[in-house]
């Protein structure tokens, strides 16, 4: 009875400190994208705030498909603020804006984006 015991619980702590170390291995990679505000007419000013981990070289901001800002990023420096534009000839509408930048660990690439909305000039 005692070594039935002893292989339970034996056998319950190897699989815990397997999951433990799984766990580690498969560390999640952080990526998002913010826009403050996240609507506005043509031509106004906003921040995208971005978190890229781990992040190396910089990160490229599209705005729907078009590269047009960039930041600087580092596993050390993974997040910050850009103060941003909408294009001046941006019609009335919502667009994609998105951040990608490299991984440092897999040399893939890691994105995340946001939307913006164009409101209509009033007339």
């Amino acid at each position: 009875m005692r070594s039935v015991v002893r292989l339970f619980f034996g056998a319950v702590a190897g699989t815990l400190l397997l999951l433990a170390f799984a766990g580690n291995a498969n560390a999640q990679y952080t990526s998002s994208v913010g826009l403050k505000p996240s609507s506005g007419k043509a031509g106004s000013s906003f921040t995208i705030s971005w978190n890229f981990y781990p992040c190396k070289g910089p990160v490229t901001f599209s705005w729907n498909g078009t590269p047009t800002w960039s930041a600087n990023a580092d596993p050390q420096n993974p997040s910050g603020t850009v103060a941003a534009t909408v294009p001046a000839g941006a019609q009335p509408g919502t667009y994609p804006v998105t951040g990608t930048c490299t991984n440092a660990r897999t040399g893939g690439p890691l994105s995340a984006g946001s939307r913006f909305t164009v409101t209509p000039t009033p007339t």
